[in-house]
């Protein structure tokens, strides 16, 4: 009499681990070029801004106190000031939807090559930005873990500074911005002076300097993450 032995179905193993995409990275990156070329034209509007409310004098802005032909010129360049500030605004939620499923993905690609380096699932890697004031740090700590997690040999050997120093310099350049945008935001909107708009102009030229240069940190923190990530996930196979 023959026993019967169970068959077992091997359990499902994890799909390899794959980086995001060359598509996904070109895009990330169009939009952030995007994003500085807005700020630029954005810096050059408040400036211009500035520059017509210097010409009319200590008195400040005031109809009472200028000519037909100042008001005008004032009031082309604080129209052109708006659409540019519109634009760069339209650019920049394009970079944060691309940027976020670029992060996404990357925390995907992460979590299988190390699942035990992150204290989070997967959809924190999304959920963090969403959380008033924990998207201040949280956010930050999800980034270091991807990167922690994406180091290797490989990467070690091709850069000697994998530390999370590129991480830390992209986060502070975006706390800088995000603080930096919603404090002006706040003077802008409780001013009353008219005299007061030079000075609103150039916290808008400030403010449009750290958007361009957070953009520029963002594109080297995902060139080089994702190339970390396809070192740890190819690498093996090269050299096998």
């Amino acid at each position: 009499m023959s026993a019967t032995v169970p068959h077992h179905r091997p359990p499902p193993s994890l799909p390899p681990a794959q980086p995001p995409s060359g598509g996904l990275l070109r895009a990330v990156h169009v939009a952030l070029a995007l994003v500085v070329a807005g700020s630029v034209l954005q810096f050059a509007a408040a400036l211009n801004v500035r520059a017509h409310a210097v010409d009319w004098g200590p008195g400040g802005i005031g109809a009472t106190t200028a000519s037909q032909a100042d008001v005008d010129a004032f009031n082309h360049a604080q129209r052109y000031a708006d659409l540019t500030s519109l634009l760069t605004g339209v650019v920049y939620v394009l970079a944060a939807v691309l940027f976020l499923v670029w992060f996404g993905s990357a925390r995907s690609a992460a979590g299988r090559m190390e699942p035990l380096v992150f204290t989070r699932g997967r959809g924190w890697a999304i959920g963090v930005w969403f959380i008033p004031f924990a998207n201040l740090a949280l956010p930050r700590r999800v980034a270091s873990e991807i990167w922690n997690a994406a180091r290797s040999p490989a990467s070690e050997s091709r850069w000697p500074d994998t530390g999370d120093a590129i991480v830390r310099e992209w986060w502070v350049l975006f706390l800088v911005m995000t603080l930096a945008e919603n404090a002006v935001s706040r003077i802008s909107n409780s001013l009353t002076n008219p005299g007061e708009l030079s000075l609103n102009a150039v916290l808008y030229a400030l403010v449009a300097l750290t958007t361009a240069g957070a953009a520029l940190r963002t594109h080297r923190f995902t060139t080089r993450l994702t190339e970390m990530l396809r070192l740890k996930a190819y690498a093996p196979l090269s050299a096998a």
